[in-house]
Parts: structure tokens; sequence; C-alpha cells
């Protein structure tokens, strides 16, 4: 459906665009587990944090958009925000683990052809297009025909649960990797 493919090309631009930009930086090891947080944190925990954030009254979130004169909005517990947010959720746990295919598919690539990039005067979207992507393009087709099968598998039974309006359940659900 729509929200499948939706969540499956946001998650695989932004492990894509994300992996790029964390090859070439100095604080390369801090970013990296800010990036894979979301794999190491406990169901239970994920849960509640997520849970707290977007809670249609307390929450952190509706805290943060308040500043901004955005009334407080439902989320989780409405059904026209609920699968959206779901699908962020999703996105949010599961980049990381694609992530770390790509950062492996851009760690194998040796750095001589982007030396002879340089001397042949390309620039830097030149190396990206004729460089990176097609020798990162069987990582990037893995990373998408997994996540799209995935998450085929996993929204189903994600959209049965929101239509019951189960907010914890929601969670817990969408968090169970």
């Amino acid at each position: 459906t729509a929200y499948e493919i939706s969540a499956c090309l946001v998650g695989s631009e932004m492990c894509i665009r994300d992996s790029l930009l964390m090859r070439k930086t100095k604080f390369i090891r801090i970013i990296r587990s800010l990036y894979l947080l979301p794999i190491g944190i406990a169901l239970p925990i994920a849960t509640i944090v997520w849970g707290l954030m977007l809670d249609p009254i307390d929450g952190l979130l509706n805290a943060i958009i308040g500043v901004f004169g955005i009334p407080p909005q439902p989320f989780l517990i409405s059904e026209h925000q609920a699968l959206w947010c779901i699908i962020g959720i999703a996105t949010w746990k599961g980049v990381a683990f694609w992530m770390l295919f790509l950062l492996a598919g851009l760690e194998d690539i040796p750095k001589q052809y982007y030396e002879a990039a340089s001397i042949d005067g390309a620039k830097t979207f030149d190396k990206f297009r004729f460089v990176t992507l097609p020798l990162l393009r069987r990582t990037i087709l893995f990373v998408f025909v997994a996540d799209t099968a995935y998450r085929a598998n996993r929204m189903p039974r994600l959209g049965e649960t929101v239509l019951g309006n189960s907010f914890s359940l929601s969670l817990i659900h969408i968090l169970h990797f």
C-alpha cells in the first residue's frame, strides 16, 4: 500500500543520506553511537519513552510544537495520525539497522576510486553519482528489497493494532523488532 511504499522510501533515503554524511566527520564514533541507539534500546523502555513523547495531553512532542503555537495533537489515538506516527516510529527503529549495511558498503569502496575521480576533475556530486552510487547499487538494492519485504510482513498487523485505538499495544507492536 501507499503507507508501506512511503515508509520504505523514506527509510531508504534516510539510510543512504545519513550513511554518506557519517563517512566524513571527525565525531564519527559519537554520531554512529547515536544512530545505532534505536537498535540497543529494549522494547519496554522504548515503549515508555515513545508513549511519554507522544502523549496527547502532557507529551514532550506536544510541548515542543506548542512553543510554535500549534495546538496539542492526539498522535497515536487519532485515526488520521496514528498510522503515520507508527510509520515514523518504525522508521526511527529500522533506519539504524539498514544503515549498518550501507555503512559496510561505503567502507568497502576503495579510496583509490575517489582519488582517481578527483584527478579527473570530478566534483563532489559527480563522485557520488559516478563512483558511490554504482558501487553501492547491490547494497542499496538489498536494503530496499529486504526492508520492503519486512514492512510488507509487518504493516497489515500494525494496521489492525492501530485501528483498535490501543495506544500501548500499538507502541509495543511496532517497537517489537
